[in-house]
């Protein structure tokens, strides 16, 4: 479940410095929200019986402060993803009724560790799972394709006879967060799948 806010400042963590404008060095990277391992077990338990997590796991993205473009001057934008969200609830409850609450929840984590959050909400955007379906057409909101487990990695991503990201038409390829190593912004799987056109493509040639 991903919930986009905006914000009128940045997350202020206990023990982190900050600049002028409120710019700490942890905010260039993901922040894992997350006390313990028993905690994050805890969701995850959660997430197996079909229910919400009682208490989220956080990862809280912070891009406006290394691009300021993204939020108007002096406002910014706080991206968070939470662990873990069932697409199917085993409860009777539906999502559409619950996207504030649980979008609450998830807010109340990153409060928890910056206090200065608390009143700093202007907007956002909730994406449960059944929005990021309907929205993006992601099959039960797995942004991977398929599960980043060990029997879906390496060779048996997305099956065997596509891990070279050949198919089998010629000059057809395929790339994406289906393929290995997975999904993601640094983009290996399309640089992947590049090397081997280019290879194909010169041996073509000779």
């Amino acid at each position: 479940m991903i919930v986009r806010h905006a914000v009128s400042e940045l997350p202020r963590y206990d023990g982190q410095p900050c600049d002028e404008r409120g710019v700490s060095p942890c905010h260039s990277s993901l922040q894992l929200l997350c006390p313990t391992r028993a905690y994050l077990r805890q969701a995850f338990l959660d997430y197996q019986r079909g229910e919400p997590p009682r208490r989220p796991a956080v990862l809280a993205m912070t891009f406006s402060a290394l691009d300021p473009t993204l939020a108007p001057p002096g406002k910014h934008v706080l991206f968070t993803w939470a662990q873990y969200h069932p697409y199917a609830l085993s409860n009777g409850e539906d999502w559409d009724r619950i996207a504030e609450r649980e979008a609450d929840k998830i807010y109340d984590v990153v409060c928890n560790y910056a206090p200065n959050m608390r009143g700093a909400l202007i907007d956002r955007y909730i994406q449960t799972p059944l929005e990021i379906e309907r929205k993006l057409g992601l099959l039960k909101a797995n942004v991977m394709h398929l599960e980043m487990s060990l029997d879906q990695m390496f060779f048996f991503r997305p099956l065997p006879e596509l891990s070279t990201y050949r198919t089998h038409l010629p000059g057809l390829y395929l790339t994406g967060a289906s393929t290995h190593p997975g999904g993601g912004v640094f983009g290996a799987s399309g640089r992947n799948a590049a090397k081997v056109i280019q290879g194909d493509l010169r041996w073509r040639k000779i």
